[in-house]
């Protein structure tokens, strides 16, 4: 058996109550996709995809289940991957390509086109070949639309105070369009107000700020202090982060899902 664990680039939210219903799911039909790993060490591998249902079987686990203890995995060749990036690149590949299917925040997606920018970059810099325009490379990458690609991409200009605002879910999505196309001097200001006062970054609000240019358009109601207080209080329960030994087995499929990685680009 070796240990494995979720590598740290893989930084997508989670969901206890998907993972608990994942949990029930592999109990009752089992496990119907196995975990992608790339070595780390000599006997500790990484998981590139599969983070939910490791947390899932985790969970079974710590509930006295032991059926899957041990998990087949494809192990994942970074060397035989032929792109001309580093490797820390192609696991980011991976990670944001093959968890398109998971159940993602907002926060998730942009940080998929902030991973897929980087190795956009990196091919357009170092690939012989055209890899045609960055929306619909990581489109296709992710399968998700392309304007909901390019809105991210958007989203993913503004300074990092509000991005990170957006990352940790104070703000969605539709509201962080919004407040991309606000004139710099108006983030600025709400980027400098973040930082000491409680907003309420919502796309009704945005609209309002914009028109009138008054920063408490944006301030957050005195019970929405008190509700946002309390749920920080219910969600400050620590998390034991164990590791579960797995039996690594090799899987057939490695080839294809190499393959699946290169035809990304060579489609372009």
């Amino acid at each position: 058996a070796l240990p494995i664990w979720v590598d740290a680039a893989n930084t997508y939210s989670r969901n206890p109550e998907y993972i608990h219903d994942l949990a029930e799911s592999i109990e009752d039909i089992g496990l119907q996709q196995p975990l992608v790993v790339v070595k780390a060490s000599d006997d500790v591998y990484d998981i590139l995809a599969g983070q939910c249902r490791y947390l899932a079987i985790k969970e079974m686990i710590d509930n006295g289940k032991d059926t899957y203890m041990n998990v087949p995995c494809h192990e994942v060749d970074l060397d035989g991957i032929k792109l001309d990036i580093s490797n820390d690149l192609k696991k980011e590949y991976i990670i944001a390509s093959t968890n398109a299917v998971r159940e993602k925040t907002d926060s998730d997606r942009l940080l998929d086109v902030e991973k897929l920018g980087k190795v956009y970059a990196a091919l357009k810099r170092e690939e012989k070949k055209a890899v045609g325009r960055q929306r619909d490379f990581i489109a296709q990458a992710t399968g998700m639309a392309p304007r909901t690609v390019q809105n991210l991409m958007t989203v993913n200009k503004l300074p990092e105070a509000l991005k990170k605002a957006v990352t940790e879910n104070q703000v969605p999505v539709n509201a962080a369009v919004k407040l991309a196309q606000l004139p710099e001097e108006q983030q600025k200001e709400i980027e400098e107000a973040i930082t000491t006062q409680q907003l309420d970054l919502t796309a009704e609000n945005l609209d309002a700020y914009k028109e009138t240019g008054d920063i408490s358009e944006l301030k957050k109601s005195e019970k929405q202090v008190q509700d946002d207080s309390q749920l920080t209080s219910e969600n400050s329960e620590n998390e034991e982060d164990t590791v579960v030994i797995l039996k690594l087995e090799e899987v057939d499929g490695l080839e294809a899902l190499n393959d699946n990685v290169e035809a990304l680009v060579r489609s372009e």
